[in-house]
């Protein structure tokens, strides 16, 4: 549902749907992808590319136009850039740019916590690297800086009024070319993966009494991984492990596309890569709801017995785990990690070792990224 924040006498509207796409929709593929996405309204906003937001607004609603905080916030930080607005006690608003200032995919979502660390999974470290965030005190200061024009509203019912002119109707006869519906389909699936992120997140928000103790982890990854390296002429060459899923990446070894495993082509390797990827079985335990202390020191402490060395990141101001990234030089499912406080692994990749056209492999390390508790005092 949309939300709306008001600021001294200006009012923003958050929690919208965004797609950019590089030429007109018209208004039945606008109303079209709003019911799917179970909204009510949407804005559009014309420019070097169309800009489309869609937005859940109450029954019976007589609101005709809106403000968009997320287009005003994205104009004020600039391309590629990310931000986190902490807008209640627990509610954080989430605005992200790509190269070209515009709205990302996973924009103007409004979150709790814990759907906003399940959704920072998905996100790019090289976003998340350069991220700012904006205490709840100091979120009315930035919304009060923000500068941005209200837009018409319209209604997906064809039963309401209509307050706003897209443009001039295309000459009769007129069609679309084929590369602007392309451009709208990708904006299209770029807002579906959008949504199942949030799904993800939520379904993970509601199992937060719940957790995946770190050997779980380890061992479903391993287990999704398989023992079969080499399939039909398609050689495993590596693999990233994530919170819910494992991704493979198979290169081509005389084989053919046709006994390819399932998987998305990459489009760049003249058709000689695909990855695949894998849910994980997971089994959930009990989680503990006592503090967690000393959990970044026990694990220091035993990479330093394995002669390990670790990247220390920033400690979450929201549950005061540390980011760690390590590299360690055996399978890490042989290794007992349950014994070290609120230790969760987000990320392991690997390359098989595997060189598909000299028939060897070499030796495997694993490339480990986690959140443990503690911070670095005593």
């Amino acid at each position: 549902m949309m939300l709306a924040l008001r600021t001294g006498a200006t009012t923003w509207h958050l929690n919208g749907t965004w797609a950019v796409v590089a030429s007109k929709p018209s208004r039945r593929m606008l109303r079209r992808r709003a019911r799917g996405l179970e909204m009510t309204h949407f804005v559009v906003i014309p420019g070097e590319r169309w800009t489309i937001g869609y937005f859940s607004l109450p029954p019976k609603t007589r609101q005709r136009a809106i403000r968009p905080g997320a287009l005003a916030l994205a104009r004020k930080i600039g391309p590629d850039k990310l931000i986190e607005v902490q807008i209640t006690e627990d509610q954080f608003w989430i605005v992200g740019t790509n190269a070209r200032g515009e709205l990302e995919r996973f924009s103007d979502s409004v979150l709790s916590a814990s759907e906003r660390d399940a959704l920072e999974t998905t996100i790019p470290r090289e976003i998340l690297a350069g991220r700012e965030r904006v205490g709840y005190g100091e979120a009315e200061d930035l919304l009060q800086g923000l500068e941005g024009a209200t837009v018409p509203l319209v209604p997906v019912s064809l039963e309401q009024p209509i307050g706003i002119a897209v443009g001039s109707l295309a000459a009769a006869g007129a069609v679309w070319c084929a590369f602007a519906v392309w451009q709208h389909h990708r904006a299209i699936v770029a807002e579906e993966e959008r949504q199942a992120l949030l799904l993800l997140a939520r379904r993970q928000n509601a199992n937060a009494q719940r957790v995946v103790l770190p050997n779980v982890w380890l061992a479903a990854c391993e287990e999704a991984v398989g023992a079969d390296l080499l399939r039909s002429g398609w050689a495993l060459t590596s693999w990233t492990c994530q919170p819910q899923v494992l991704i493979r990446t198979w290169t081509r070894d005389g084989g053919t596309l046709a006994t390819a495993p399932g998987g998305k082509l990459d489009p760049s390797s003249q058709g000689n890569t695909i990855t695949e990827t894998v849910p994980l079985r997971l089994t959930y335990s009990p989680a503990d709801r006592a503090p967690h202390k000393g959990g970044l020191r026990r694990l220091i402490s035993k990479l330093q017995e394995a002669n390990v060395g670790i990247q220390l990141g920033s400690v979450s101001p929201t549950d005061l785990k540390a980011a760690v990234h390590f590299t360690w030089p055996a399978e890490p499912s042989g290794t007992d990690w349950n014994g070290i406080p609120g230790l969760e692994f987000t990320e392991m990749s690997a390359a098989t070792g595997i060189d598909a056209q000299n028939w060897k492999t070499a030796p495997v390390t694993y490339t480990l990224t986690a959140r443990v508790s503690g911070g670095t005092d005593p």
